[in-house]
């Protein structure tokens, strides 16, 4: 059996093995920042030098633009009218309870602070698959949930995106750290480096949101405009003023101008990801390591 046989033997393409081999080197260098301060796992930043945090930044989104030029599936085809947009609006509302905004504002009146966490069960999952499932009649699909075939290839596409992706978004923190004079605030008690494994694993409930960004929102927006270009566009905007200031808005102006922008880039990658494949668990899984490389604190 030649290279290629076995190649596709293994549903692996060679862009695919190129993609796991420059992975595994970036997870290299990922670990080679890694330290222990008082027996808590946390991280530096790529590095202090603008000039090569810049380089680090850029080379890391040329990278990520030829995985996504590798990434696409056909448009399914659902249609999506005016009156499917307007009840986003409503829907987009019904969510608060479980949102970062409520949160904060919530506590601020008497409300337990648990209650807002587990209203997310309501707001990311609940009330997405109720409007789709239920109230619309419509499948799972519509949700993104397909191409479970495909599988493979989405978890590969998500650990290459996601640790290229945060090296991305750590070099972008330096910058904006170092063009603000502020850079990001020590933080020593990072995670029990004991504590790693179960850290990681509990951060896959992050991936919920995605049903409700993506399955929900991001399906509906860009199937009303056919997946084109524009349409994604006016769905990120739209998307990114939600997610900043009502889904994960930051506490305070500071942390704004300093976090606004990578998060914004996360997700960003994380939407294009579905644009291109139109399944959620790309995003999803995209989502979950994503989380898991950068919960590690910056030091």
């Amino acid at each position: 059996m030649n290279d290629n046989s076995a190649c596709r033997s293994r549903g692996l393409s060679e862009f695919q093995i190129v993609l796991i081999l420059v992975s595994i080197g970036f997870l290299v260098v990922y670990i080679s920042r890694l330290r222990l301060v008082e027996g808590r796992l946390c991280r530096f930043l790529p590095s202090d030098n603008p000039l090569m945090s810049l380089m680090t930044l850029l080379f890391s989104l040329y990278l990520l633009n030829l995985i996504f030029r590798e990434l696409e599936a056909p448009w399914f085809g659902e249609k999506y009218s005016r009156r499917d947009i307007l009840d986003l609006f409503l829907l987009v509302m019904l969510m608060f309870p479980g949102t970062g905004l409520a949160a904060i504002i919530l506590p601020r009146v008497g409300v337990p602070e648990w209650i807002p966490f587990a209203m997310r069960g309501w707001t990311y999952v609940f009330l997405p698959t109720v409007y789709v499932l239920m109230w619309k009649k419509e499948e799972w699909s519509s949700l993104g949930f397909r191409g479970r075939s495909l599988l493979l290839s989405d978890i590969i596409y998500a650990f290459s995106t996601a640790i290229i992706g945060v090296t991305a978004i750590d070099a972008l923190n330096s910058l904006i750290s170092k063009a603000i004079n502020a850079p990001p605030e020590p933080q020593s008690l990072g995670i029990p480096s004991r504590s790693l494994f179960p850290f990681v694993i509990l951060h896959a409930t992050d991936m919920i949101q995605n049903v409700a960004w993506n399955g929900l929102i991001q399906n509906r927006i860009e199937g009303y405009f056919k997946w084109s270009s524009r349409g994604f566009w006016i769905f990120f905007i739209v998307i990114s003023l939600l997610f900043n200031f009502y889904f994960e808005p930051r506490t305070s102006l500071d942390d704004f101008i300093r976090y606004a922008p990578s998060s914004t880039l996360g997700l960003l990658i994380d939407c294009y990801l579905f644009h291109k494949t139109k399944r959620i668990a790309t995003p999803a899984l995209w989502h979950w390591f994503a989380n898991a490389f950068g919960m590690i604190p910056i030091i």
